[in-house]
């Protein structure tokens, strides 16, 4: 069973229509072969895109209600946020990756574990990339990349 951290926007792919890509669809398939964490941000973020997407009626009430539930079954483990003074670690990390502090929870999460990233973000792709983590890229045709 390997270990890979997941951001906010596997869950879009795998709970919104027109979010979703091959590549995501393809983890989600294999997904109990894998044992998924994400920082404890993971739980606002995937409600704050689930609510947005009511909000553009991409999704009804009922739909969110659902997508809501799914999320539950994804069994997804959520580390608690750093210390205060793991935060200044953090922000070191943003800056020299060059990704938002929300991202560096991510990257930070998977340097920590030596887990695989999976994402749909490019930003965060090309700076776990560059930091040698091995990153499942939900956007392309392959999906893999390895430094």
């Amino acid at each position: 069973m390997s270990l890979i951290v997941v951001d906010a926007s596997v869950a879009a792919a795998w709970l919104l229509p027109n979010q979703a890509t091959d590549m995501a669809d393809a983890l989600f398939a294999e997904w109990e072969a894998h044992s998924g964490i994400a920082p404890g941000i993971f739980a606002i973020e995937t409600r704050a895109l689930l609510l947005k997407a009511e909000r553009r009626l991409w999704i009804r009430e009922k739909q969110l209600t659902d997508a809501r539930a799914r999320l539950q079954r994804f069994n997804i483990t959520l580390w608690p946020t750093p210390e205060a003074d793991a935060l200044e670690d953090l922000v070191e990390l943003a800056r020299s990756a060059e990704v938002s502090l929300y991202d560096a929870l991510y990257l930070g999460l998977a340097l920590e574990t030596g887990a695989e990233l999976a994402t749909r973000d490019g930003r965060l792709i090309g700076a776990a990339t560059r930091l040698g983590v091995t990153v499942r890229d939900l956007r392309s045709a392959t999906g893999l990349h390895e430094d």
